[in-house]
């Protein structure tokens, strides 16, 4: 009776820092093409511990990698607005006009069939990611993952080569035209925008874990499994349609979501470690505030915004590691191999003011992404040659975006961050 009495008690103790901590700091998720927010599964322990995991980290962007797969690796880069399609003017001109609207272009350039432009962006950003799990009884244990972040991008549109020399464009005089034709355009769309500084927070992510640990069994040292079943709160910052360079910290249209994921880790020695998990992700439908396009115009640039509805895709990953530890006095080494492939979503909006129909077929074509990383962590077991009850690793980590095996339609962003995880 006393033992399970202070089980209870000492559940009750790591769960409660597990609540307080996530008040305050939100939310990682897997489903987002912009930022690496998947899990470092390897925590120096396994599922009958709990531990806490903090970090701060660091992220740096403004290219994306195409969606459409090209021979030559160079055209395979693009800018993360353009994730959504090739800017042209003309696509764009002819639905404001079809929404009832001025036509933005000069008269003298409304015979071009297509005025290409480019949209080079930079995404620079910091922040703070908390993880923590605890085993509540036996074979059960609950956990959560959060962050919270400030990011800075900015997205400029300037002509393509090809509208340079069809509109004379190395005169000032015209290069001026093609700047405030640009301005009538983000005037007419509501584009308020094309730089963004904000501080916000992403969705909380809560699960359970289903587990077993094995010693020394199917010539393993070590065998730890188990299924994660989880929930997505959406509490992340949004995307905000009038402004060109944002981008959601969660998902890009929010909703709750479910997924589950069975992992293992072997331990196939004393000190090297194999780990997998598979994961399934399902955003619910929901309705948000974005752009409804209603031609062949890059979906940015829409000419009107209003209540979308939204049927997201279901979101499938994988991610590997192998550990290599003490490799050194307490030094150690993890590599990490994760995919993501999202399915395309499906839109509809109702445009009751005006005579036209939205046209989703663009929009649905792009949502459609597989996100492919490379991940590199070196940590320093700090209680290696210490007789500690809580011990503390340090680590430093980086996720560099890849596309050479199946990566595309995603933000090239990397990340790095240094970090310590306490098990207890």
């Amino acid at each position: 009776m006393i033992v399970a009495t202070r089980l209870w008690r000492n559940s009750l103790f790591y769960l409660g820092i597990l609540v307080f901590q996530t008040a305050f700091l939100e939310a990682m998720v897997w489903d987002n093409r912009y930022f690496p927010w998947f899990n470092h599964l390897y925590t120096g322990t396994d599922s009958r511990r709990p531990f806490m995991d903090g970090q701060v980290f660091f992220i740096t962007g403004g290219d994306a990698f195409r969606y459409q797969i090209r021979a030559n690796k160079n055209e395979q880069v693009i800018t993360f607005p353009e994730l959504y399609g090739e800017l042209d003017l003309v696509p764009v001109a002819n639905s404001i006009v079809k929404a009832g609207k001025a036509n933005p272009i000069p008269e003298d350039w409304q015979w071009l069939s297509e005025i290409k432009a480019l949209m080079p962006a930079s995404l620079k950003g910091q922040g703070t990611m908390l993880s923590g799990y605890v085993p509540v009884v036996p074979h059960i244990g609950v956990g959560a993952s959060m962050l919270v972040m400030k990011l800075n991008s900015f997205v400029n549109v300037i002509p393509a080569e090809q509208a340079v020399d069809k509109l004379n464009l190395q005169s000032p005089g015209n290069q001026i035209v093609f700047d405030q034709t640009v301005q009538k355009i983000y005037e007419e769309i509501d584009m308020a925008s094309s730089s963004f500084q904000q501080v916000g927070v992403g969705d909380i992510v809560l699960y359970a874990h289903i587990y077993d640990v094995y010693e020394y069994k199917y010539k393993f040292r070590k065998l730890d499994w188990g299924v994660w079943a989880g929930i997505v709160i959406p509490c992340g910052l949004k995307w905000d349609p009038r402004n060109l360079a944002s981008v959601g910290f969660g998902s890009q249209y929010s909703g709750w979501g479910w997924f589950i994921a069975p992992r293992a880790e072997f331990e196939l020695r004393d000190d090297l470690k194999f780990g997998i998990m598979g994961r399934l992700s399902q955003r619910l439908d929901t309705c948000f505030q974005g752009r409804i396009p209603v031609g062949k115009e890059q979906i940015l640039f829409a000419p009107l915004v209003g209540s979308v509805s939204v049927d997201q895709g279901t979101n499938f990953g994988v991610t590997s590691y192998f550990v290599f530890e003490d490799i050194r006095a307490g030094l150690g080494a993890q590599i990490q191999y994760t995919i993501n492939y999202h399915e395309n979503d499906r839109f509809s909006a109702r445009i009751n003011d005006i005579d036209v129909k939205a046209n989703f077929r663009n929009m649905s074509y792009y949502s459609s992404w597989v996100q492919e990383y490379f991940t590199f962590k070196l940590f320093y077991d700090v209680a290696h040659d210490k007789d500690w009850k809580t011990k503390p690793f340090a680590y430093f980590v980086w996720d560099v975006p890849m596309n050479h095996l199946f990566g595309r339609g995603f933000a090239k962003t990397n990340k790095v961050a240094l970090g310590c995880t306490v098990n207890f």
